[in-house]
């Protein structure tokens, strides 16, 4: 009858928000008609937030990056997902209305940003000082993904986000992506598990499902 039934028990997933669209929440959905009886929890956040909650044994695995202060020993990683950040905006801002924007167009605007030791913050700040730009940007900081669109939607702010996040809001007529290239070099998003622990017989029929995404 277990059998039957499928699992039981819990899951804890942990993820950034640029997992969400196209790995967690397809792969969680059919999860969780294979699997009705497990009681799943989802932790949205910054890797480096997300690694510190996996080596604490608080999530079972992770669908992000490592960060400098984490020792890939420490854990097992596979590639997932590899995709470009874009630029959002609010629909009607003012940007829009341009053909192309470069980086430097882009300083004289409000920005809303991962908080600093997230791995999209640093390599942001990388960029721009590639491109030359030294001027003090006016920041607001958070990670958390219902702030950052509801701040977006009311303000002429911009962020970068994953090409994969921005197209599951501009689907929902929340927000657009601007004509802008980015030049960041993001690693692609990972699962991350403990490489000393064994999973769960829960988290092991999720990570089951993630391999034809492999």
């Amino acid at each position: 009858e277990a059998l039957r039934s499928g699992l039981s028990g819990s899951l804890r997933i942990g993820s950034v928000p640029g997992a969400v669209p196209e790995l967690l929440a397809p792969t969680l959905v059919s999860y969780q008609r294979e699997h009705e009886r497990v009681a799943v929890s989802v932790v949205v956040d910054t890797s480096d937030v997300m690694l510190r909650q996996l080596a604490r044994g608080e999530v079972d695995l992770m669908l992000g990056r490592l960060t400098e202060d984490h020792s890939a020993d420490d854990f097992d990683c596979v590639p997932l997902l590899g995709e470009a950040q874009v630029v959002v905006v609010r629909k009607g801002h003012p940007l829009l209305r341009r053909k192309s924007v470069t980086m430097h167009d882009l300083v004289a605007w409000p920005w809303l940003l991962q908080p600093p030791g997230s791995p999209q913050r640093g390599r942001f700040e990388a960029a721009l000082r590639e491109a030359g730009i030294q001027e003090r940007l006016r920041v607001t900081e958070t990670a958390s993904p219902i702030a950052m669109t509801a701040l977006l939607e009311h303000s002429d702010m911009a962020a970068v986000m994953p090409a994969s996040q921005a197209a599951h809001y501009t689907r929902l007529g929340l927000l657009r992506v601007l004509p802008a290239e980015v030049p960041m070099r993001v690693p692609p998003i990972y699962l991350i598990t403990r490489r000393a622990r064994s999973l769960s017989p829960a988290a092991a029929a999720f990570v089951a499902l993630l391999q034809p995404s492999l």
